[in-house]
């Protein structure tokens, strides 16, 4: 089954997944690949790909990072803006959902 986003949600889900992989890294100090891991194992991930609206636009990327990462509420960090390194991890993540929509679908996937 192919899941793809409807236009509206495409640019927000992007951003959401950019903002939380920024969050996690330059906020919480993971290592991108461990955090990277968490979220591919974690409910959010399979949710995401479906398009469940929630998930990709409910919420920012900082509250889904949290939620993934399972933050007690006294533990939460408020998130920074780091316009560098912000540039850096939206493009891994691109990257990096580019290179798993090509495995999983063969370079045939809607947009």
């Amino acid at each position: 089954m192919i899941y793809s986003y409807d236009k509206v949600y495409l640019r927000i889900a992007q951003r959401v997944l950019g903002e939380m992989l920024n969050y996690a890294v330059y906020d919480c100090g993971y290592e991108l690949n461990e955090y990277y891991r968490l979220f591919t194992e974690s409910s959010y991930s399979e949710r995401f790909s479906k398009g469940d609206p929630f998930v990709i636009a409910g919420m920012s990327g900082a509250e889904l990072a949290i939620r993934v990462m399972d933050v007690p509420d006294d533990e939460i960090v408020a998130p920074g803006y780091y316009f560098e390194k912000s540039c850096i991890t939206i493009l891994l993540c691109l990257l990096k959902a580019t290179d798993a929509m090509d495995d999983i679908y063969g370079g045939f996937y809607l947009s």
